[in-house]
């Protein structure tokens, strides 16, 4: 996942989990005043890397994890169609 200026790699397991912790803060959100304000703390899976962001961040991440779990989860039902 390239977000900004970082790129965080992750297996089928953490993505899933990243994108479920996501969507959880982005619903727990209430809406902000100062939306620019980065208060929000995100891990990721290595143990000293977090993202912080702002609630617009924090959105525009939410889509982008939800745009690629789409993705993926139509590339796994076109493979079901292909012949090995």
């Amino acid at each position: 996942m390239g977000y900004g200026n970082i790129m965080v790699v992750f297996y089928q397991e953490e993505f899933e989990s990243f994108r479920k912790l996501v969507t959880d803060l982005y619903n727990q959100q209430p809406p902000a005043e100062r939306k620019q304000l980065k208060h929000i703390v995100i891990p990721t899976p290595s143990d000293c890397v977090r993202l912080l962001l702002g609630r617009d961040d924090l959105a525009d991440l939410h889509v982008m994890l939800e745009e690629a779990d789409n993705e993926m989860k139509a590339r796994q039902l076109l493979e079901l169609f292909t012949v090995k």
